[in-house]
């Protein structure tokens, strides 16, 4: 394939979204002191330690994505948990009787020692639910409406068992709690029930015996749906369920009705768990007589996670890496924990690595930057140097090119469309900011947001290569060396490699070292200076934004833009505070408030002007978008008050112009 080829077809692939989806993502591996049970949706792992571990007591512990860890009171390390909810209740399964530590004491000379208790935990309060006058209560899920699901077990009343090779004439009957109180399900026909799991919906999943075998079973609306050569083990907030084929042939997700096969894992594998993104997690076989691996769902193939994880050599056992055979649980936001090879109580938390720039890098994208004086000797932008905010969105791109339109929020504001040909994304080392109204294509020209393929090469080689802006300097550059710079992706703080080139007279240039997106991160070079500040998806951004709200009634924002000095919003942030009003309208109870907050640059009674008249700008559009009532979102301006970052540099700047959204009653969101 010739260059101009293969840059036609890196452009027809940034049209469909693909740059993220064509490798699954890279995880760093935290090895964790404890049994893990589960990660919920702001990567917090609970986790029990049985024996003293350091400064660890026995006992349950939560481990925040921080790495800060708290004790759960009220919990014993023999207890077994469920994934908390969104409003941290916790179900699960604690054993009582003298015989519950030995692995068959359950019963002895006829007599039974050892019970199952379910219980709910809540806030450092344990509530024990005991046994319903059975032998076991066993509750496994819980929703974000606190209705939990499970296993009640008791001696069969007619000799009948689950199936049969059981020999205890014990059978088991579905367990429901809500409001407070237990509830026994059993279904038509069935002689045992096992649930599984439930979803934000209400839709449970388990499996069913009529005596003789087993077989799936979905209840959903009042209904049951029975799930041949399925059984199920998980379901997320879609209806997604995933499960095992019955007759082993391998893992499957069961949609709209049928089941497909997640492809490459063979006979004797497993799924266990599936998150909101469809995502999906177990242990595979990649050959029939190879050994079990934890994998993770690709493009519906499996993928050996042992080969997506970047060990560090400290985590080595024996010189080798350790070797991970089951992942259990997936969170929302795609953490996953697995189990190694030989070691039962060792668990790891996997993390996903922040995507690259390409990632993020589809119609519809958005590229702000900070604009001031440029000149290898003039000041930082926004230290005296006037600082207005330039954003592109990139509109189309296919086998011709790039097309984006361009929007500079400054006192002079300026907008316009500009269009990059294929080829000039090859080669081109002319790059055209916005400094003119209207159409400011050029053949032989590039948009701000990236450099050509050639420059990216010429530097990532080592070797030096020539740029200009809107035909001013630097020319020919030189390689500089690289570093890591801090950018918003998709509104999430990373840091990005960066290449870094020099100009003759000084002046510097950095270009993430991207090969699929060589953006233009940074520049001091010609009239104008140029500082990247955040790249994002509005989609993407918009279903996080309802996550996180979801996940802790709290999300911030700087993805909703402003006109210069202005509480006009820019067309850019439209689809997000879109996303945001059909949620408000689809809760009636729901209730929010905005808080606008600002750089420090200017006086602070002028920043908190600002941030109020903003934060009622998103109030109003929100009220009249969803057509609710105003009275349901509450405005607030807290200028520059409350700083999350330094107010020096400009990617500080951006990040402190932020909203923040906050649900203050009608907390049940159903995920997005």
């Amino acid at each position: 394939m010739n260059r101009l080829a293969t840059i036609a077809l890196a452009a027809a692939l940034l049209a469909v979204g693909a740059a993220r989806a064509q490798t699954p993502p890279r995880y760093d591996a935290v090895q964790l002191p404890g049994r893990a049970a589960s990660v919920d949706a702001k990567g917090a792992v609970l986790f029990a330690v049985e024996t003293t571990s350091g400064e660890l007591k026995p006992g349950w512990y939560r481990r925040h994505a921080n790495g800060g860890i708290e004790r759960l009171e009220g919990l014993e390390p023999t207890d077994w948990l469920s994934a908390p909810n969104p409003a941290g209740t916790i179900v699960g399964t604690r054993p009582i009787g003298p015989l519950c530590a030995s692995t068959n004491g359950w019963v002895k000379d006829g007599k039974l020692y050892c019970h199952n208790h379910a219980f709910v935990w809540r806030n450092g309060k344990l509530r024990d639910l005991g046994t319903l006058d059975g032998l076991h209560t066993t509750l496994v899920a819980v929703n974000s409406a606190e209705v939990a699901i499970g296993v009640f077990s008791h001696n069969s009343s007619d000799g009948s068992q689950c199936g049969p090779d059981w020999g205890d004439q014990s059978v088991m009957e579905g367990l429901i709690y809500q409001g407070g109180q237990l509830s026994r399900k059993q279904l038509p026909g069935a002689v045992c029930v096992d649930f599984s799991d439930i979803n934000d919906a209400g839709d449970i999943i388990g499996q069913v015996s009529d005596g003789r075998e087993w077989h799936g079973v979905l209840l959903r609306d009042g209904g049951v749906t029975r799930l041949d050569n399925f059984s199920p083990t998980a379901i997320n907030n879609s209806g997604e369920i995933v499960g095992v084929m019955k007759d082993g042939s391998g893992p499957a997700i069961y949609r709209r009705g049928s089941s497909e096969r997640i492809s490459g894992a063979v006979k004797g594998s497993w799924a266990d768990d599936i998150n909101d993104a469809g995502t999906v997690v177990g242990a595979a076989k990649f050959k029939t007589d190879g050994p079990l691996t934890a994998f993770v769902s690709h493009q519906g193939r499996a993928v050996d996670l042992n080969a997506l994880v970047d060990w560090k050599k400290t985590q080595f056992v024996n010189g080798k890496p350790p070797v991970l055979n089951w992942a259990f649980r997936i969170a929302p936001r795609g953490e996953i924990l697995v189990r190694a090879e030989g070691k039962q109580n060792t668990t790891y938390l996997l993390i996903p690595k922040p995507d690259g720039i390409a990632a993020a890098v589809r119609p519809g994208a958005v590229f702000v930057y900070s604009v001031g004086r440029g000149g290898p000797d003039a000041m930082a932008v926004g230290s005296g140097n006037a600082e207005s905010t330039l954003v592109y969105r990139l509109t189309k791109a296919d086998a011709q090119g790039l097309r984006f339109d361009f929007s500079l929020a400054a006192a002079v504001p300026l907008k316009g469309t500009q269009t990059v040909a294929a080829a000039d994304a090859q080669s081109a080392q002319t790059v055209r900011t916005a400094r003119a109204k209207g159409d400011i294509s050029q053949l032989g020209a590039l948009a701000l947001p990236r450099v050509s393929d050639d420059v990216y090469a010429q530097l990532k080689a080592g070797k030096p290569s020539f740029l200009t802006f809107d035909g001013e300097g630097p020319g020919a550059i030189a390689p500089d060396g690289g570093e890591d710079v801090p950018l918003s992706l998709n509104d999430r703080p990373v840091k990005v490699r960066a290449l870094r080139a020099r100009g003759a007279d000084g002046c510097r240039v950095w270009i993430a070292d991207d090969r699929a997106f060589p953006m233009l991160l940074r520049h001091n070079c010609g009239a104008v200076a140029f500082t990247a500040t955040g790249v994002y998806d509005p989609a993407r951004v918009a279903q996080d934004l309802l996550a996180r709200l979801e996940a802790t009634a709290t999300a911030a924002t700087g993805t909703i833009l402003f006109a210069f000095n202005s509480a006009a919003l820019q067309t850019e942030s439209l689809p997000i505070l879109d996303a945001i009003a059909a949620r408000i309208k689809q809760q009636p109870s729901l209730r929010l408030i905005v808080e606008g907050h600002t750089d420090s640059i200017g006086s602070a009674s002028a920043n908190e002007a600002l941030s109020l008249s903003r934060a009622k700008a998103v109030q109003a559009y929100l009220a009249h978008k969803a057509g609710v009532d105003p009275g349901r979102i509450v405005a607030k301006g807290l200028g520059a008050s409350q700083p999350v970052a330094d107010n020096r540099t400009p990617e500080g700047r951006a990040a402190n112009r932020r909203c923040v959204l906050r649900m203050t009653a009608g907390l049940k969101l159903t995920k997005h």
